[in-house]
């Protein structure tokens, strides 16, 4: 089995959506 992170891009950012809420995000810098 292969898992893959659910990571979205949001204004050029990494961003990880909580039930693809978009008031729910964590940004990731890197």
């Amino acid at each position: 089995m292969i898992l893959l992170p659910a990571v979205d891009i949001l204004e050029g950012k990494a961003v990880r959506l909580a039930r693809g809420e978009f008031d729910q995000r964590t940004v990731y810098d890197a």
